[in-house]
């Protein structure tokens, strides 16, 4: 029996648009292969949108991770929305380090 993967993707839709829940942990070990799930998942849709609100952990390597996301997608005219609300594991960090100011990131899904 394999070990459980440290985080998955939940793959829906949001107003016709992608909607990818990440769950569990990302960190050094997994976030390449969590970015690559993300992209993997964009198709042709004009915005992504990425919910953390369930995220347990990230590390720096999540950050990045969401950084080279944005920048790969924006050069498809891709633009990503990041759901991480204020308290929470990644609304929290997100702030901290700043990338609040340069990402789209929202407290929630609104309709």
């Amino acid at each position: 029996m394999s070990p459980e993967p440290l985080a998955r993707i939940e793959v829906g839709e949001h107003h016709g648009l992608p909607l990818l829940r990440v769950l569990g942990e990302v960190d050094m070990t997994n976030a390449a292969t969590i970015g690559e799930q993300l992209r993997a998942n964009t198709g042709d849709a004009s915005t992504l949108t990425v919910d953390l609100t369930d995220l347990e952990f990230m590390d720096s390597q999540g950050l990045h991770m969401l950084h080279l996301l944005a920048v790969d997608l924006a050069g498809n005219d891709t633009a990503l929305v990041v759901i991480a609300p204020v308290p929470g594991i990644a609304g929290n960090l997100l702030t901290l380090v700043g990338m609040n100011k340069t990402l789209d990131i929202r407290p929630n899904l609104s309709d």
